[in-house]
């Protein structure tokens, strides 16, 4: 139960410094974008990035992670 716990409060912070140092960019149509916490969870990770769909051109792609 504490591991499951330290684990959960881990994936918090981690996902707290994304939303105040960093944002994901389309590489579509470009558009810079903070997706809602729920949708960061479930998308796929990959080595820089998220497979997640673009708020502005609705496309699900891979996009870079850059710091704000």
């Amino acid at each position: 139960m504490i591991i499951v716990l330290l684990v959960i409060l881990w994936a918090t912070f981690q996902y707290a410094l994304f939303y105040k140092k960093e944002h994901l960019v389309c590489p579509k149509c470009g558009h810079k974008f903070k997706p809602l916490v729920l949708k960061m969870i479930v998308a796929p990770n990959y080595i820089s990035g998220k497979y997640i769909e673009c708020p502005s051109c609705h496309i699900k792609e891979y996009c870079d992670v850059h710091k704000d």
